[in-house]
């Protein structure tokens, strides 16, 4: 009603879309968070075996072809993220950097689990993992990795707040969290 119509390549043209968005954001990360050779490496390891890469692609006829669903790249971007980045944020050395950087990654965490719900419970095992290696390392200090959580909280919820709302708003609430 809103868009027009409706298709079924209209419908894999999108899920293009965002599959290759989800690759770009992959990819970046890696080359911003690791060494140009290991990120090099790691890209090609993935292009060749990560299996969302290998679902999805052009047929003879210039169709976009795959299993479509399942295999999306965006799905568990934001716990990659989060492992990614909490680190880099954590290791700023100024304070309120490090704390937008968490902040900010709260946020995207947030968005990517309302993308998809395996985000949270993989986000929420991937920090308590990282702040206990961190904390148990000595590489980042107790307080400066509570600190970061919270930033990570916060973040998290300015996205999910709203969110929530909207379905409370429209007496759907039980809803959404029954079927997410």
């Amino acid at each position: 009603h809103h868009v027009g119509t409706v298709s079924i390549v209209s419908f894999r043209q999108s899920f293009a879309l965002m599959h290759w968005l989800g690759a770009t954001v992959f990819f970046a990360a890696l080359f911003l968070r690791l060494r140009f050779v290991l990120a090099l490496i790691s890209a090609v390891v993935a292009a060749l075996f990560f299996p969302t890469m290998q679902l999805y692609g052009f047929a003879s006829d210039r169709t976009y072809t795959g299993y479509f669903g399942w295999g999306n790249i965006l799905r568990f971007m934001g716990a990659f993220l989060i492992v990614m980045f909490f680190p880099l944020a954590l290791k700023q050395a100024r304070r309120s950097r490090a704390r937008v950087l968490c902040v900010l990654l709260g946020f995207v965490w947030g968005l990517g689990c309302w993308f998809a719900q395996e985000s949270l419970l993989a986000g929420v095992a991937c920090l308590l993992a990282l702040a206990l290696l961190l904390v148990l390392s000595e590489t980042v200090a107790f307080s400066r990795v509570r600190r970061g959580l919270a930033g990570v909280a916060l973040g998290f919820l300015a996205l999910w707040i709203p969110v929530l709302g909207f379905y409370a708003a429209r007496g759907r609430l039980s809803d959404f969290v029954r079927t997410y």
